[in-house]
């Protein structure tokens, strides 16, 4: 009997270890995510999207002249 208990109390831990760090990886790649989603909207999408209309715009002086 005492076995027994000991061996759910091993699986029961093992369980509980592996959840959590199951849990503390998803929240890692949650973190990141919402990291590089800032990034693409304060730093990366204003910039690539003045880049194009730069290029835009020099296309058009192009075709006027």
């Amino acid at each position: 009997m005492d076995e027994q208990l000991i061996k759910m109390q091993n699986s029961y831990i093992k369980q509980h270890n592996d959840l959590m760090l199951e849990y503390m990886k998803e929240k890692d790649v949650a973190s990141m995510s919402g990291r590089l989603l800032r990034r693409w909207g304060k730093e990366k999408k204003p910039e690539l999207t003045n880049r194009i209309q730069k290029l835009q715009e020099q296309s058009q002086i192009q075709l006027l002249i």
